[in-house]
């Protein structure tokens, strides 16, 4: 018996020697799987690159309230405007790599300012890691409601006989609805005219007040409009109709292909922040994006849970990235 245990360790090895080394194993797997357990240990801060209001801040102070429960830890929300969104992303990758700073920030943040900027302090795939898109936020074409179309068909009926163009508005300059708006510009061949204003409620306001009679908002930005009856929906720019309008066509619907893009919200650590940590955001967050009651109070400011893995994070960014890099090319776009 002796004869086959020395034979079935191999090459020297004991048998002895061989249950050390599981249990060794062993012992690395759940200090592993004890850290994710015991994360975090001390208070988390959730970094905003916006003011309070936005779909960014929405997602951190509602998921956040649940995450403190979760986790039986602090967990605040700190607003840090500037820089157009990226002194809060600055702060977050050079933060300690240890889970407790999380920037939470929109697709500006992570696929568009990379190409967009022509200088940052930080690089999104370098410096930070993605960990889950937390929501969902559709874009909207609206029409003032003295405009003289209602569909999309008739939008670009009207635009050809507008020799100096349709001005439409937008948030700013190089956001996501501008450059949503333009790829619309280019799958149709209308000519818009780009009319930035200094944030969403401005440029929702411009539409409902007949000043521009399109806009490309968010529906967030669109929603008190539509009630009034001041801005008529045209189309909206997911993959799928909404749940808070499931009467809005969709741009491909409405005989646009193409032109698919939503402002998302996601969670981001500092690069070199533990795997299990990472994992274990990721998973919390999912779970509480199932919960009926996030959905519905997502629902009412016009946004839908998303929910994926970190992996599935980073593929986004990249791809919808390169659509935005060519997009910011064409138009010649870049902040300095």
């Amino acid at each position: 018996m002796a004869r086959d245990i020395r034979g079935w360790s191999g090459s020297g090895r004991t048998i002895s020697g061989a249950l050390g080394g599981l249990c060794a194993l062993a012992c690395v797997l759940f200090v592993g799987t004890a850290g994710a357990q015991e994360y975090p240990q001390r208070p988390v801060r959730l970094i905003v690159p916006y003011a309070p209001g936005g779909v960014a801040d929405i997602a951190a102070r509602l998921l956040g309230v649940r995450l403190a429960e979760q986790w039986h830890q602090s967990v605040s929300v700190e607003n840090r405007t500037g820089g157009g969104g990226t002194v809060a992303a600055d702060n977050v990758a050079k933060a300690p790599p240890d889970g407790s700073m999380l920037l939470v920030a929109t697709v500006s943040d992570f696929a568009i300012f990379p190409h967009l900027y022509a200088r940052l302090p930080y690089s999104v795939e370098r410096d930070l890691v993605p960990i889950v898109i937390a929501t969902d936020n559709p874009m909207m074409l609206t029409a003032s409601a003295n405009a003289p179309f209602t569909t999309v068909a008739e939008l670009l009926a009207w635009a050809r006989t507008q020799a100096q163009g349709v001005s439409y508005s937008s948030p700013s300059l190089g956001s996501i609805n501008h450059l949503l708006a333009e790829q619309f510009a280019f799958a149709t061949g209308a000519k818009l005219v780009h009319v930035p204003y200094k944030g969403g409620a401005p440029a929702a306001a411009a539409v409902a007040g007949g000043e521009v009679p399109l806009g490309m908002l968010a529906v967030s930005s669109a929603a008190p409009h539509l009630k009034s009856g001041k801005v008529r929906p045209i189309a909206i720019t997911s993959a799928r109709r909404a749940p808070l309008g499931p009467a809005w066509p969709t741009l491909a619907e409405s005989g646009v292909a193409g032109v698919v893009g939503t402002n998302w919200v996601g969670f981001a650590a500092p690069a070199g922040t533990p795997t299990d940590v990472i994992r274990k955001i990721n998973q919390d967050v999912n779970r509480l994006l199932r919960m009926p009651e996030i959905i519905e109070r997502l629902a009412a400011v016009g946004a839908e849970p998303a929910g994926s893995t970190p992996e599935e994070f980073a593929a986004r960014i990249r791809d919808e990235g390169a659509v935005f890099a060519r997009t910011i090319e064409r138009l010649g776009l870049k902040v300095d």
